[in-house]
C-alpha cells in the first residue's frame, strides 16, 4: 500500500522502508479508506482487529497510520489484551514498537540504551521516564548498525539496535509514536466505557 502510494513498484523501496519503521509525510498520502480495506482484507482472522477498526475511525488518521507502529497497537491483538494481573500484553508491545534511544556504552555485542519504556497505568498507555536497556547490536559479523558509539542515537526493535537515527528521525518516531499512544488511548478510553 505504502509503495502504490508512492508510485513505486519496489515495496522494498528506501522511502517505503523508512516510512513504514519510522514515520514520514508517505503515511499521510495513504488513503485511510484503503488502508483500512487492505487491513481488514488483509488480517481478517486477526482477533480483535475489525472490533479496533471500527471502534476507533480516527486511529487510522489521527495515529501513526500505515506503519509499524499501527500493526502494533492497532492490527495484532496485544492492545485488547491489556488488563489487571499481567504485565506480558504492555512488554510486548513495547518490545515490538520501534521506539528511540541513545547509546550509553558499546561492548563486543551488546550495548547500553537509554530510552523511554511504554506504561501502563491500568487505563492508558504512555511513555515512562528514561531507563537503561542492554540491546544487542551484532551477533558475530552480523549487525545492523557499524561502528556504534556512546551518544549515537539509534532505532530499537525487540532487543536489537537497528538503525542509527538523526534528529529528524527521532522527531518524527516521537510524533508518530504520541500520535499513535492518542487514538490507542481513544479506543481504550471507548472500551472501557462504551457509549
Amino acid at each position: 500500500l505504502l509503495a502504490a502510494t508512492a508510485g513505486l513498484g519496489d515495496v522494498l523501496a528506501a522511502e517505503v522502508v523508512s516510512a513504514y519503521w519510522l514515520g514520514g509525510e508517505l503515511l499521510d498520502a495513504v488513503d485511510p479508506v484503503a488502508l483500512r480495506a487492505t487491513v481488514k482484507r488483509g488480517f481478517r482472522g486477526q482477533p480483535g482487529v475489525a472490533e479496533r477498526l471500527a471502534d476507533t475511525p480516527d486511529a487510522l488518521t489521527a495515529g501513526a497510520g500505515a506503519s509499524h507502529g499501527f500493526h502494533v497497537f492497532v492490527v495484532y491483538p496485544w492492545v485488547g489484551l491489556l488488563g489487571p494481573g499481567s504485565d506480558v500484553p504492555r512488554s510486548v508491545l513495547d518490545s515490538c514498537r520501534v521506539r528511540w534511544g541513545t547509546v550509553e556504552s558499546v561492548g563486543d555485542e551488546t550495548a547500553r540504551v537509554v530510552s523511554r519504556p511504554l506504561t501502563w497505568d491500568g487505563t492508558s498507555l504512555g511513555l515512562g521516564a528514561e531507563r537503561a536497556e542492554t540491546c544487542r547490536w551484532t551477533r558475530g559479523r552480523h549487525a545492523f548498525v557499524r561502528e556504534l558509539k556512546p551518544g549515537h542515537q539509534v532505532a530499537l526493535h525487540w532487543d536489537w539496535i537497528c538503525d542509527r537515527l538523526d534528529d529528524p528521525s527521532v522527531a518524527e518516531l516521537t510524533d508518530r509514536t504520541q500520535r499513535q499512544l492518542i487514538s490507542t488511548n481513544a479506543w481504550l478510553a471507548q472500551r472501557s466505557h462504551p457509549t
